[in-house]
């Protein structure tokens, strides 16, 4: 790590009356603190940061309908203040980024099939822009009835959608004046029965895109050509691992989920990849001139079903919604192995991390 302490929001299922988003820091020795937690919203499993005038905004959302609501904050160092709080029970939203030019927020409902445009007004809140809603079914009898959005990001003026229900990324053209979006005839296909989860853009190449599966635990390195987005490449996020069944959650194998994040390092050399089930890991792939990637290590991080993870410096820190804790796992360039788990801090259910 460069500086002596890196600040981040974490965020999960807490419930309203509990600090279900919390403001910590990793330290230069690995040690985790909790600077200050914020209660009032019921389970915002995502968050995402923006800056603008001057200022910093944070936007989530509650979980469940009925009560489901868009929620934007404007951060303080001692407190958020809410700004707008849209009712969205029709969203269901798991996901949430702001647009590359700050103007939207884009939110991804696994369980609605849909995804959602909200203007960002003046003042930093939030108003309704525009929804398209997926069509169709997957391969896999449980997991992939219906669509499922689950990963909704910018880069280039395009939004991409990750749908884990129909195996597809899809890419939509976004029209910057009435937030509509439109198909752009890009989409990406993904094998049947993989089910993709989320994806991660390579910002030093932007023609290179990482995607990782979470019914099969597959990282994928796919890159743009004259015909569009390939799949130049599938490895497994888990390779030589066995399932611990001491490390399951109590849920049934066919359910499946196994991948869950998958971040890049900031100089995008090395991909970082989270299993649950039995698994509990994280692992660390090498990329290639080319964007190809090998295999490095793979760690327990030292909690149950680590949902979402940040990469700080050398250092990544791991959410983890069936335990309540947040870890630090360092890893070491030279040998390209992990360390053990350097510290822990717990935290209600936390799904996960961002950096500030």
């Amino acid at each position: 790590m460069t500086n002596d302490r890196h600040s981040f929001y974490v965020s999960g299922y807490g419930k309203a009356s509990e600090e279900a988003i919390c403001l910590a820091e990793l330290a230069a020795d690995g040690t985790l603190r909790k600077m200050k937690g914020f209660t009032g919203a019921a389970q915002p499993s995502y968050l995402a940061l923006h800056e603008m005038h001057g200022e910093r905004f944070l936007y989530t959302f509650e979980k469940d309908p009925p009560d489901g609501a868009v929620l934007a904050y404007r951060v303080f160092p001692d407190r958020l203040e809410l700004l707008s709080r849209c009712k969205a029970d029709f969203l269901g939203p798991c996901h949430v980024s702001v647009s590359e030019r700050g103007d939207f927020v884009y939110f991804a409902s696994y369980g609605k099939g849909t995804v959602a445009v909200f203007r960002i007004n003046e003042d930093g809140g939030l108003a309704f822009s525009s929804m398209v809603r997926h069509e169709g079914r997957g391969a896999h009898p449980l997991r992939q009835d219906r669509p499922h959005p689950h990963f909704a990001a910018e880069t280039d003026g395009q939004l991409f959608v990750v749908d884990l229900g129909l195996d597809k990324v899809f890419v939509y053209n976004i029209d910057r004046e009435s937030g509509e979006l439109s198909p752009s005839g890009e989409d990406i296909v993904f094998p049947a029965g993989t089910g993709p989860r989320h994806l991660v853009f390579d910002k030093m190449h932007r023609d290179r895109l990482y995607v990782l599966s979470e019914l099969t635990a597959e990282v994928f390195f796919l890159k743009k050509g004259a015909s569009g987005w390939e799949i130049r490449q599938a490895v497994s996020a888990v390779p030589g691992l066995s399932a611990d069944p001491a490390l399951m959650v109590p849920q049934t194998a066919d359910v499946l989920s196994i991948g869950a994040a998958i971040k890049l390092s900031e100089d995008g050399r090395y991909a970082f990849a989270t299993c649950r089930l039995g698994y509990q890991t994280v692992s660390a792939f090498r990329a290639s001139e080319d964007g190809g990637l090998h295999f490095c290590d793979a760690v327990r991080t030292g909690g149950i079903t680590p949902r979402d993870i940040e990469v700080v410096g050398d250092t990544v820190i791991a959410a983890h919604q069936d335990s309540g804790l947040v870890t630090a796992v360092p890893f070491d360039r030279a040998s390209e192995r992990f360390g053990g788990v350097a510290s822990s801090l717990a935290l209600p259910s936390p799904t996960c991390v961002v950096s500030v």
